[in-house]
């Protein structure tokens, strides 16, 4: 019953000296039943200029003339953090500034991830422009995401908040992290509160590209080592000489099939790693090839190591924007802006990449993407209806 609700003491904060407008924002009840309410004095133009959801019912519905707007079951601290910065923003603040206010402020630098997850969330109801909180939300991740403390469950959080406000370094370091270091299928994770409400402002799938790349990782560690592994093991043709190659069998990685659903591309990696190593722990430097087989296996399995390790960049934020299909007439000029181009796949991308992370994010339909690929190789396309 609303009687038996527990209320904590309403916090004010006033965001500019011209407000004439509150906002009182009452958050969801919490485990205890307890509500938190805050009241926040701000700019009725400002907040319309920013939102429009805001620009409609100030002007239209019934809090058109009252001084005060009741938001509840909204997180305080996401609606803090909207309209402290869409005030910043109009007072003309510096980047050095938003340092400032970022760095200077408990509540923008102590945010949790799941604090940018209701930004989100505050951000797709109340239709605010999410390029307000580009600058937070870069400084954010720079401050709280490090790998090598971050657990796989917060790590799988990230990709949409950083696709949602255009993070595109943020986005292609936490999907190649995820596609590396991932043990079976990847999961995204999110609040269990998170309801969108604005369909089209969802960002796109990115566990199933990143499934397709992981598979494709496994085929280039695989073409480059274990075909030949498996055939000489099963020929018998192992000789004195090859200690290395018995050491690698001897890993039990092959069959991959049954290795990689337990084991992420990293910790294959890591494993492979020793082999190209002398006693001292420093790389071999100088390799013999083996007299029955005649392969060099510390400079092959070297080499599968590193293009393994740099084959994927992550997912590009540019590349799947470009290769949108309602951006695009089917026409054969206009689908070639969003493909290789001077020898490149990044040309018009804010972060450098190969060809397998174009790939990974193209967003069009497989014909269209198949239509750069067999340019790229001299074929005529199929099906394409494009001559």
């Amino acid at each position: 019953m609303a009687g038996d609700d527990q209320e904590t003491p309403t916090r004010t904060k006033s965001f500019t000296s011209d407000s004439d407008l509150k906002i009182s924002v009452s958050s969801p009840k919490d485990s205890k039943g307890k509500i938190c309410r805050a009241i926040f004095e701000v700019s009725s133009e400002i907040l319309k200029k920013h939102s429009e959801y805001f620009a409609a019912s100030l002007r239209f519905n019934k809090c058109n003339g009252h001084s005060q707007v009741e938001l509840e079951g909204d997180n305080i601290e996401a609606m803090f953090i909207w309209i402290l910065y869409m005030h910043s923003k109009e007072e003309g603040h510096t980047e050095e500034w938003q340092d400032k206010l970022f760095y200077d402020n408990s509540v923008t630098r102590g945010a949790h991830v799941s604090t940018i997850w209701y930004i989100l969330e505050a951000g797709d109801k109340y239709l605010f422009k999410s390029s307000l909180l580009q600058g937070f939300s870069r400084r954010w991740y720079t401050k709280n995401v490090n790998f090598t403390k971050l657990s796989v469950y917060l790590v799988q959080t990230l990709p949409v908040p950083c696709y949602m406000f255009s993070h595109a370094k943020g986005y292609m370091e936490v999907t190649k992290w995820l596609a590396y270091n991932s043990v079976g299928g990847i999961q995204e994770n999110e609040p269990p509160r998170s309801n969108w409400k604005h369909l089209p402002l969802v960002a796109p799938d990115f566990v199933g590209r990143i499934d397709s790349t992981v598979y494709c990782l496994r085929l280039v560690l695989q073409n480059r080592i274990w075909e030949i592994v498996r055939y000489l093991h099963q020929e018998g043709r192992l000789c004195d000489t090859c200690t290395l190659l018995a050491k690698a069998v001897s890993l039990h990685v092959d069959p991959f099939h049954l290795w990689f659903p337990k084991h992420s591309v990293h910790d294959t990696l890591n494993l492979l790693r020793p082999l190209t190593m002398n006693s001292s722990g420093s790389e071999v430097r100088v390799t013999t090839s083996c007299g029955a087989c005649r392969i060099d296996w510390v400079t092959r399995i070297r080499d599968a190591i590193r293009i393994t390790e740099h084959y994927f960049h992550g997912l590009c934020i540019d590349c799947m924007n470009h290769s949108k299909e309602e951006d695009r007439t089917w026409s054969k000029e206009a689908w070639k802006l969003a493909g290789q181009r001077d020898g490149r796949w990044d040309t018009d991308c804010t972060i450098k990449h190969g060809e397998p992370t174009w790939y990974a994010s193209w967003m069009g339909t497989e014909d269209s993407r198949q239509f750069h690929l067999e340019e790229l190789h001299g074929k005529k396309p199929v099906h394409m209806g494009l001559y």
